[in-house]
């Protein structure tokens, strides 16, 4: 493991958020000072400097930003950020973006959906089908999905609608660190909490119940692992193991795995939750790898 990674645990943005996520009430005071605050969700000024950017705004009225490679693009890929359904994109969010567009060729497409407790899942689940489904009219372009974090239950939930749907299919799902119980009652969950510095239970659990608003905690939009896994597109599922999530990477690429589904785990020993999004090597390793991934999706479509 490189030191880079080693110092990312000690990041005073991950320590604040490991105390925000300690219990019910510090996560419930987190989500109510962010609420008061300004947006944050623009992506940072120099991002424009090896891509275009394009913001634009969603038939709901959400902003949608275009980050496109420069030169012809190869296809699609919409991606919808982490955050626990409460927190906007931010920085590291948007520099993964970019590193995608640049090296797969993908134009990439980043809705910015509204958070909970005012954007729950019965309504942003269903908006963003229908911008996916939009997307999928483009004829003759492959089209991927993907998401980290509570963007990647998203991107799960979304897919299985997709596919009930009978929509034209997708050419991938890349789902990193994915969080699909929003209930955190695998027992995995409970053995690597002394392992992540950054996430916790409570905390989670109580975003969990602002996110689904009128909906079961088992609905499949918002744990889709209790959706129908069958007939999905090929999945790339990318995790570390000090990560409190690693045991929902775990469960879903085995129930993936046992209705027939195409699945790929990349696992990495040591690291935190989103490492892929960190500024380490291994982030940059990741990266490349989730990028011929896609590629070789695109190909293949």
């Amino acid at each position: 493991m490189s030191l880079a990674s080693r110092l990312v645990r000690y990041a005073p943005s991950i320590r604040r958020a490991h105390e925000q996520y300690a219990t019910g009430p510090a996560t419930r005071a987190a989500m109510t000072a962010l609420r008061a605050g300004p947006p944050t969700y623009k992506p940072p000024a120099r991002l424009g400097w090896r891509v275009d950017v394009v913001a634009g705004v969603s038939p709901d009225g959400w902003p949608v930003y275009e980050i496109a490679p420069r030169g012809r693009s190869t296809g699609r890929l919409v991606f919808l950020h982490g955050g626990a359904y409460f927190r906007e994109l931010r920085s590291w969010h948007w520099w993964f973006v970019e590193r995608l567009a640049r090296e797969t060729g993908l134009l990439v497409l980043v809705p910015v959906y509204p958070l909970a407790p005012i954007g729950t899942a019965d309504i942003v689940v269903p908006s963003v089908v229908e911008l996916v489904r939009d997307v999928l009219r483009y004829p003759g372009s492959p089209v991927l999905l993907a998401g980290d974090s509570a963007g990647a239950g998203m991107a799960l939930a979304v897919a299985q609608e997709l596919r009930r749907s009978h929509d034209r299919e997708l050419a991938g799902l890349v789902l990193v660190s994915p969080w699909v119980d929003i209930t955190c009652d695998d027992p995995g969950v409970a053995a690597r909490a002394l392992l992540d510095p950054w996430l916790q239970a409570p905390g989670l659990r109580e975003a969990g119940v602002a996110y689904r608003g009128p909906l079961d905690p088992d609905h499949p939009w918002v744990s889709p692992i209790h959706g129908d896994l069958a007939g999905l597109p090929p999945m790339l599922v990318v995790s570390g193991t000090h990560d409190i999530l690693n045991a929902d990477a775990h469960r879903l690429v085995d129930e993936v795995t046992t209705v027939g589904g195409a699945v790929e785990l990349v696992e990495e020993p040591g690291l935190l939750h989103d490492y892929p999004l960190h500024p380490t090597p291994e982030a940059r390793a990741a990266q490349r790898w989730i990028a011929a991934w896609c590629r070789a999706r695109v190909a293949g479509s």
